[in-house]
């Protein structure tokens, strides 16, 4: 299901997976209301037994992502999970909130719902924009929305280069290298809000309005048009600059998800960017693994070196479920009895493309903890200690996930691409 852009509909153009809220996917889930509705009128208080199966347990948030394949088959490690997940065997999500301006960040408001990222890949429908970052109507080249790395090594703070595509970690890791991600697919979500609230919560469409972003390159016809017809978001990214464009200069945390898919991609080629941290992985000077963890003695003769590529690989054996019909590259039938559209068949992304279809969705419900925008805050759980723990630097554990061999570090991010 699809409960933003096809809300209450089970046959949808295609599969996705959900992380957090457990109201997803059951049959109540078209009754709950999303926003500023009261204690009865809110996500959060879902009546389930777990509401969520995120690590911090008030964290009733929905995100969702179009299901993975591997060689053609559903890439699920682990068999699913939503009790009891190991970020080491099951395929796991983690959202990180991101300070990324200058100055303070503001909350996401609450309610807000936002679907970023490739949804057709770079195939675009006709009367709307191209999809930013996209060589053509082929392939992403941009990192600025969508990319992919093979994790970081906070031991020898060595971090793997980002990617326009998914390529093959296994040529990154070495015995001295802590990293055992394989390939973790980012999608990065606008953060400057113009302070409107335009969108009608997709299930609750009489319902007060709440902030609302669909890339414009999706079609979506539930979208708030102005009275000339053009279509109206409440968020936008940065420019190039790092300043919020001027119609939207309320600059609130970045959210980013992280969909971490456990498998190190042998056959997704060479990555398209070599440059990872501020280090070059082509100097014989400075290479990106700089010390000598191994212990095999200077200099290390396990240093990498990194060959990137102009376009991706004809053997990408990675893809994600794909609208058929909007991107022209999802033409692989995975068959009858996926209850995907009309057909109940879903369909994913043919080589050597077929992965750009990537996306990422989310539904604010941060309202549990009845908190205010101010730090320290103290109820546990709300979106301001969220704030304060991670983008502040507090001693919180923000990682959704926790197992024996994965515990949550204080603080998950600095730098997006390195802790």
């Amino acid at each position: 299901m699809d409960p933003i852009l096809d809300p209450g509909s089970t046959t949808t153009a295609h599969q996705h997976i959900f992380f957090g809220n457990m109201i997803q996917g059951t049959a109540s889930f078209p009754t709950i209301k999303s926003g500023d509705g009261g204690a009865t009128g809110t996500m959060e208080h879902n009546g389930l037994s777990t509401p969520t199966n995120c690590q911090d347990t008030l964290d009733t948030a929905g995100y969702w992502q179009p299901e993975p394949y591997l060689n053609g088959s559903p890439w699920l490690p682990g068999g699913g999970c939503s009790t009891n997940c190991s970020a080491g065997t099951d395929l796991h999500l983690r959202v990180y909130y991101l300070p990324d301006a200058p100055g303070t960040q503001q909350e996401i408001p609450d309610g807000s719902i936002m679907v970023a990222g490739y949804p057709d890949g770079c195939h675009q429908f006709s009367g709307l924009p191209a999809p930013a970052g996209c060589n053509g109507t082929t392939y992403p080249v941009d990192l600025g929305i969508v990319h992919y790395t093979c994790g970081a090594d906070n031991k020898v703070g060595v971090a793997t280069p980002a990617s326009a595509w998914p390529y093959n970690c296994t040529l990154y890791r070495d015995a001295d290298d802590g990293f055992d991600d394989g390939i973790v697919a980012f999608t990065n979500f606008p953060d400057c809000w113009n302070g409107h609230r335009d969108w009608s919560p997709p299930n609750n469409p009489s319902g007060s309005k709440v902030p609302g972003y669909v890339a414009p390159w999706i079609s979506d016809p539930s979208a708030p048009v102005d009275a000339n017809g053009n279509r109206l978001n409440d968020f936008a990214y940065q420019l190039s600059g790092g300043a919020c464009p001027s119609n939207f200069s309320i600059s609130v945390v970045q959210l980013e998800q992280r969909m971490h898919l456990l498998t190190m991609g042998a056959g997704f080629g060479e990555p398209s960017t070599c440059s990872a941290e501020g280090k070059n992985w082509n100097s014989a000077t400075e290479n990106a693994e700089l010390t000598d963890s191994d212990g095999e003695g200077p200099p290390d003769t396990d240093t990498h070196t990194c060959a990137f590529a102009s376009t991706p690989s004809p053997n990408i054996n990675l893809s994600f479920a794909c609208t058929h019909g909007g991107d022209p590259n999802c033409t692989v039938d995975t068959g009858p009895g996926g209850g995907c559209g009309s057909t109940g068949h879903c369909f994913i992304g043919a080589n050597p493309v077929g992965w750009e279809a990537l996306h990422a969705d989310y539904w604010q419900t941060w309202q549990e903890g009845g908190g205010t925008d101010t730090f320290p805050e103290s109820s546990q759980g709300s979106f301001p200690d969220l704030v304060e723990d991670c983008s502040n630097e507090g001693s919180g554990a923000c990682s959704f996930i926790i197992s024996s061999t994965k515990q949550p570090s204080p603080r998950v991010f600095g730098n997006p691409e390195s802790t």
